[in-house]
């Protein structure tokens, strides 16, 4: 029996999803990929795994893929892992360096620089950023948290969607091949259902993880995530791609 393939994000907000398709038991045989935000995109495009959590500024591209519409990576206002970092308050900011790990942050930042504070910037990759006194960048995942403590200003892009739209933010879906069994479809969105219901039992076990002893765990996973693919969140799902479109971003 072929296994079932699925591509995931390699971040921590992520792991209340991972744990529960590890340790639910409702998924018997499956291949478990995790990859930075970007690379999970790429997987999908190019109609790789079965089931993939798809950042939702690469969903347009996707083909021969359904949305699961009950759970994803959102937030309700401030999420503290998708910031834009400067040593100068925004309205100084010549450059914006994008980060190379996620395309759907790099386009949010342009809406929230076109839309919210309606400034003129010039943008470049990350890789090459110069740390000058009118820099800025964007920094994602877990490395945010780090990077932050570097620079004197820090915008939390989550935030500033919220003051530009009245929404919470979805950062990525879950989509699935539509040839897919609805049961294992079903046992998927249980799995995810129940690493939810027990983001308590995965906070103790990233306890004993030297890589996360700086972090407030436990306030991030509960309070700055939020799982649920709710009616507000799915508004903000569609007003993100229609701005998207709508600008050329």
């Amino acid at each position: 029996m072929k296994k079932i393939d699925i591509t995931a994000v390699s971040f921590l907000n992520t792991l209340p999803f991972i744990y529960g398709i590890k340790n639910s038991g409702f998924l018997k045989n499956f291949k478990l990929q995790l990859e930075v935000p970007s690379i999970c995109a790429d997987h999908a495009i190019n109609n790789i795994p079965d089931i993939a959590l798809v950042p939702i500024g690469d969903f347009m591209q996707l083909d021969n893929y359904q949305l699961l519409n009950d759970y994803c990576l959102g937030t309700t206002n401030i999420v503290r892992s998708v910031l834009l970092l400067s040593n100068q308050p925004i309205e100084k900011i010549k450059t914006i360096y994008l980060d190379s790990d996620s395309r759907t942050s790099n386009r949010l930042i342009k809406i929230l620089i076109l839309k919210y504070w309606e400034i003129k910037v010039e943008y470049k990759q990350n890789e090459e950023f110069d740390n000058n006194r009118f820099s800025a960048k964007i920094s994602i995942g877990d490395k945010a948290f780090n990077e932050r403590k570097k620079f004197q200003y820090s915008y939390d892009l989550a935030e500033y969607w919220y003051k530009l739209t009245c929404l919470p933010f979805v950062f990525a879906v879950w989509v699935y091949k539509t040839n897919t069994k609805k049961s294992i479809i079903s046992n998927f969105s249980k799995s995810l259902c129940f690493g939810i219901e027990n983001i308590d039992n995965l906070i103790k076990k990233l306890k004993l993880n030297e890589k996360y002893t700086e972090i407030d765990v436990y306030t991030y996973l509960h309070e700055n995530m939020n799982y649920i693919f709710d009616k507000e969140k799915h508004k903000a799902f569609n007003l993100y791609l229609l701005l998207l479109n709508d600008n050329a971003i």
